[in-house]
């Protein structure tokens, strides 16, 4: 049994996020009945009696099942900490009762801290191996902080969980065990045959010459024939009669190509969904050298729930059906399928800072401050050295650098290798930028007001030249007939005409009139076109959303007016702000927080 335990210090960020992650966890499609497809054979009917018994689509907890989420997010929203579970059985699919086996495991819980805890918890199935998430509350039923000791978190409460799926199911028998060995022989992923031969390896070579452990004899065979494979895949060389020697990378290899089949086959399965042959298309996974890709939502969903994990199958404009891996779950809980979007790779390599930094560190006793800077740069100036500091006070808060009392700064040593490993974190847990584009059919888009998505990439001249993609097709109608729209509207003088800034320009101008007509009924107030240089202040009130993209609303003494939205207006919804616009964007200053550049 796999768990891992996720504990939350609750603050008003967290406290904020704990609505998100209620409904996360009861979301709808986690509790569907979902066909397993495990090694090459439908093993789909254990899991749809679960999902049929259990009341599918509730949170439940000691005593209830649909019990509220809203209910229990209010009496716990001051806690000082939450417990974010996951209990994941290996062969859950077996079980009769996954909301029982819960029940049991914290009852177990609350017998070890010795208190009633206050919980909830929700089933999933829509991984290859069915889970539970638990929400444990950082407060007992008595009003008094719950506190997990390490080493019970660590593994006590896995051998807990373990120790019920053992009453339940009862040992593996020898026979089992060996058919489970037998389907690992071949199988091009790491299993536990490898683990096994790692425990066996000195030095990285497997010696057969030695006689099996007390008991294991029976299984000799599979790491023979698990060897042979591994030899074949180049992954494992023998030397010798009885000796093998296991390539270095053997494992990450192994763990890669068995992530790969598990994308191929969601890819293959969400094309025959759509009735496109997923024989004759190529598989194709995106990658940062693809750039920028346009496309609509095929699918998407949670390829690993235990290691929150989640991807979108995209029909990409240019590359056809891709695969493409999003990262953490929240990174895709606002997309639905159908929707058109734009994504590419984020770029984690080190900042420019970074060798900076570690530049004027090494000409001052491994020291960063203003001074030190402009000692080894006369000409610098003040906000460059200020961006220097944001990036060190953001590794500070992650324990990677030290600021001493007088404001001076201790690069280590090995700073350019933390700084790689903040990068690569970032990057596993969110490797593409997304930026949502459209949820309007392509033959409605094509008569829409608006300075819209289909206008920009056809003002590129950028083409749709995948013969594979269904999206492709469907955008090269809808670029005709918005030629056609557009001549209409008078913003075209023929079809023939290429667009240009001017003319999405007009329709944005158009498309923000309507706009303001109908918040102008709302606020009582008349609309005013912002400036395109010059000042803009008042009062953030609302964001609307529209055919040109997303816009804060700005109301003034007598007006209001619409400007581009950015994600860091968010928390000053309300309240008075101020920006001076340029060619550029958009400088604001928000209250008496420290003004940021938005561009």
């Amino acid at each position: 049994v796999i768990v891992k335990v996720g504990i939350v210090n609750m603050n008003r960020t967290s406290a904020a996020n704990q609505g998100a992650h209620i409904d996360y966890i009861n979301r709808e499609s986690a509790a569907k009945e979902h066909q397993l497809e495990l090694d090459g054979k439908q093993e789909n009917q254990l899991l749809s009696e679960q999902c049929r018994d259990e009341d599918r689509n509730h949170l439940y907890n000691e005593k209830e099942r649909g019990v509220s989420g809203e209910k229990f997010i209010q009496r716990t929203v001051d806690d000082p900490r939450q417990f974010r579970i996951i209990v994941s059985p290996e062969d859950s699919r077996k079980m009769a009762d996954l909301t029982s086996f819960t029940r049991e495991f914290m009852g177990e819980v609350e017998a070890t801290l010795g208190t009633k805890l206050d919980w909830v918890a929700a089933n999933h199935y829509d991984t290859a191996k069915p889970h539970v998430h638990i929400v444990i509350s950082g407060r007992d039923k008595m009003g008094r902080q719950v506190i997990l000791p390490r080493d019970y978190i660590k593994q006590g409460m896995r051998m807990q969980a373990e120790q019920l799926v053992n009453i339940e199911l009862g040992p593996i028998l020898q026979p089992e065990a060996g058919l489970i060995l037998a389907r690992q022989v071949t199988q091009e992923r790491f299993t536990q045959l490898d683990r096994a031969l790692i425990k066996m390896s000195r030095n990285g070579i497997v010696d057969l010459s030695r006689p099996p452990d007390m008991g294991e004899d029976w299984s000799r065979r599979f790491d023979k024939a698990r060897l042979q494979t591994l030899g074949k895949l180049g992954l494992a060389h023998k030397q010798g009669r009885n000796f093998w020697k296991l390539a270095d990378n053997f494992e990450a290899t192994l763990r890669e190509m068995g992530e790969r089949g598990d994308i191929i086959r969601t890819l293959q399965k969400s094309m025959r969904k759509r009735g496109m042959n997923a024989v004759n298309i190529p598989v194709q996974i995106y990658n940062p050298s693809m750039g920028n890709i346009t496309g609509r939502i095929m699918d998407l969903g949670v390829r690993d729930d235990v290691n929150d994990k989640s991807y979108l199958i995209v029909d990409s404009l240019d590359h056809g059906p891709l695969h493409v891996e999003t990262g953490r779950t929240e990174n895709i809980k606002d997309f639905l399928s159908g929707d058109i979007l734009s994504l590419e790779a984020r770029d984690f390599r080190l900042k420019p800072s970074d060798h900076t930094i570690v530049k004027v560190a090494a000409h001052n006793d491994g020291t960063y401050g203003y001074h030190e800077h402009k000692a080894l740069d006369k000409s610098v100036r003040i906000k460059f050295v200020e961006a220097h500091i944001r990036r060190l006070e953001a590794m500070r808060r992650l324990g990677l650098v030290t600021r001493r009392q007088d404001g001076i700064w201790e690069i280590p040593s090995d700073y350019l290798e933390r700084a790689q490993s903040v990068e690569a974190r970032k990057a596993k847990g969110n490797p593409v930028s997304i930026k949502w584009r459209n949820r309007t059919p392509m033959n409605k888009l094509a008569m829409t007001i608006g300075k819209t998505w289909l206008d920009q990439r056809t003002m590129k001249r950028a083409k749709a030249g995948s013969p594979t993609s269904v999206f492709a097709s469907e955008f090269r109608e809808a670029q005709k007939l918005r030629r056609r729209f557009l001549v209409g509207q008078g913003i075209l003088e023929n079809e023939n005409l290429s667009l240009q800034q001017k003319h999405l320009d007009q329709l944005e101008t158009k498309d923000l009139e309507k706009a303001g007509e109908k918040i102008t009924g709302r606020l009582g107030k008349s609309y005013t076109v912002a400036p395109k240089r010059g000042t803009v202040e008042g009062r953030l009130v609302d964001k609307i959303d529209r055919p040109s993209g997303a816009y804060a609303v700005i109301e003034r003494a007598r007006d209001f007016t619409l400007v581009p939205w950015r994600q860091e207006l968010e928390k000053r919804r309300g309240l008075e702000i101020s920006g001076s616009i340029s060619a550029s964007g958009i400088s604001w200053k928000l209250g008496r927080k420290r003004g940021f550049e938005i561009s």
